[in-house]
């Protein structure tokens, strides 16, 4: 049932991000979304009664005016979801429409036929094993998503560059440059000026040279640190990406509660591996991920 707070709440959202302008014979309306994309599912639909949701709900609306109106067009811009930062605080549901865009996306990755050994093989290899399957020679394998410190699990060998390589996260529907990743924070427990200086010093370039000269794995978020002080070529390309990137974010599964992103056999960890499994199945997991969410963050 559509509930009037509801409809009055998208329906704010909706005004707030409203801009007009004159066409030469009919006035257009700019609508400025971001509350997600559902055209995949309501992309033609004018009746408002059999939308769910508040995306669907204002999908059908919109369809419906534009189908009636005679001399005003509303026109859509879908504004990009800061949904990773909501996701993560679980203020939006793993069920939420961009999740599900997200899930579809990797969904399309995951065919057996893209992997090494197929589903099944790939469901059964640890990780040094899938690091050991592209530096193999001749590679079984063309690629293993992961960390830069991915070098240092591996039981063969392998030269940089040479062997292996690494490459920027590709955009997708046009996102900007972004680096996921783990980090270390120094944390001042209790305010002296030593510590200050100490603190001070540690965020300084001139410390961060050091590290990365003798640090294997370490990168910088500084700008001021040259990529000429990380002596590994592939440590300087990932440092420098993630001195430039547009966005960082923390890992999603290392900011959840353990028992969700952490723990081995439940939470995140099974039901991606179960995705896996039957990737063609995007509502089924995304309700089982929230319904696992939900518990842990009671």
């Amino acid at each position: 049932m559509i509930t009037l707070k509801r409809l009055l709440y998208a329906g704010a959202v909706l005004l707030m991000s409203t801009q007009f302008s004159l066409a030469q014979d009919k006035t257009e309306i700019s609508v400025s979304r971001f509350f997600g994309a559902c055209e995949a599912d309501y992309g033609t639909l004018t009746d408002v009664t059999k939308a769910n949701g508040e995306c669907g709900i204002i999908t059908a609306l919109i369809n419906k005016f534009n189908a009636e109106s005679k001399d005003t067009h509303v026109k859509v811009d879908i504004v990009e979801w800061p949904g990773y930062d909501q996701l993560t605080a679980h203020t939006i549901p793993w069920t939420h429409p961009t999740v599900k865009a997200a899930l579809k996306t990797m969904a399309s990755v995951l065919a057996s036929n893209n992997m090494y050994g197929g589903t099944s093989g790939a469901l059964q290899t640890d990780f040094p094993t899938s690091v050991n399957n592209v530096w193999a020679k001749p590679p079984k394998a063309g690629m293993v998503i992961e960390a830069d410190f991915v070098p240092g699990v591996a039981t063969t060998k392998a030269a940089a560059i040479k062997d292996y390589n690494v490459f920027e996260f590709p955009s997708i529907g046009g996102s900007k440059p972004s680096v996921v990743g783990a980090g270390d924070i120094v944390v001042m427990f209790k305010d002296s000026p030593a510590s200050r200086a100490l603190v001070t010093y540690l965020a300084s370039p001139a410390a961060a040279t050091i590290a990365a000269k003798y640090a294997p794995g370490y990168s910088s978020p500084n700008k001021n640190v040259k990529p000429s002080a990380y002596s590994d070529v592939l440590n300087r390309a990932t440092a420098i990406q993630l001195a430039h990137a547009k966005t960082f974010r923390f890992d999603l599964s290392d900011l959840q509660p353990s028992a969700f992103g952490g723990t081995v056999g439940q939470g995140e960890f099974k039901l991606f591996q179960d995705f896996v499994k039957n990737p063609s199945d995007v509502n089924g997991i995304a309700a089982q991920l929230e319904a696992a969410a939900k518990k842990a963050y009671k």
